[in-house]
């Protein structure tokens, strides 16, 4: 008659199966079995994949695991035992449980939130900017700044509204566009051109290459937009200091504003 097998939540080792020369009866078989089940039931309960808190949990093991081979660290994920692993100890990909010579946890999908690891969301739900490669990490924009007139014939002024796009680092690219409006009070010609005045972190102000552009205002009231576009490449971790500059010079008497201003920076972060 058929017998139920009972496991019980232990990871037997070995699992015993028959030889030749056993014999050939119903216990030889129910020995391998019920080993089987038991481990069954064991990686059910979770028995057999130990959590620990910490790396410094996992590291204070202070020994070679026999059965449970593969690991969880809350915030790191999965270890494997490599048995013949002498790597050093990384706080973060590879674990030597103290006083192991021989044998080391190693990450199967490296830590959250790191090189080479699995990107780990913000309380927010974004993945923070420090964790994005290849993609957009900031949009700063300022516009509508209204910059006082300049006139007089023969005149060139230099005006400037700005921005700063924080947390740049060496490498990073920041696309840059600035446009504005200029309008004469009178009839008048000028002849003006913009630029950007771009300074690197811990580094002075210098201007942007490719950055100019040159238009004319000529007539009472008759608007004219002029702007420019270029890739600053950030040469230095910390704060990139933007500005929009445009110098006119009059050739006429009168009096030129600048109105419905825009500064726009993108950090991309190849």
């Amino acid at each position: 008659m058929p017998q139920n097998i009972t496991d019980v939540s232990t990871f037997t080792s070995p699992i015993v199966a028959p030889a030749d020369g056993d014999p050939e009866n119903a216990a030889s078989v129910v020995t391998a079995i019920q080993g089987l089940s038991n481990r069954t039931r064991s990686l059910l309960n979770g028995a057999g994949l130990p959590i620990y808190a910490t790396v410094a949990a996992l590291r204070a093991t202070a020994a070679a695991p026999t059965t449970q081979l593969v690991a969880v660290v809350v915030g790191y994920g999965l270890f494997a035992w490599s048995s013949a692993s002498t790597a050093a100890d990384d706080g973060l990909f590879t674990i030597q449980a103290t006083g192991v010579t021989t044998g080391r946890w190693v990450s199967l999908v490296g830590q959250l939130g790191a090189g080479n690891g699995l990107a780990q969301n913000d309380n927010t739900g974004r993945v923070p900017a420090s964790g994005v490669r290849n993609g957009l990490i900031s949009v700063t924009h300022i516009q509508d700044v209204s910059i006082p007139g300049t006139s007089g014939s023969g005149a060139a002024n230099i005006t400037s509204f700005g921005l700063s796009v924080t947390g740049v680092q060496n490498g990073d690219l920041v696309i840059v566009s600035y446009s504005l409006v200029l309008n004469a009070s009178s009839a008048t010609e000028c002849v003006t051109t913009t630029s950007l005045l771009v300074t690197q972190p811990g580094g002075s102000p210098t201007y942007a290459a490719g950055s100019s552009a040159t238009a004319t205002v000529n007539g009472a009231n008759t608007a004219v937009t002029v702007g420019t576009t270029c890739v600053v490449p950030v040469t230095a971790t910390g704060t990139l200091a933007i500005q929009g500059s445009w110098v006119d010079s009059l050739s006429f008497g009168g009096t030129v504003n600048a109105a419905g201003n825009s500064l726009v920076a993108q950090l991309i972060r190849p």
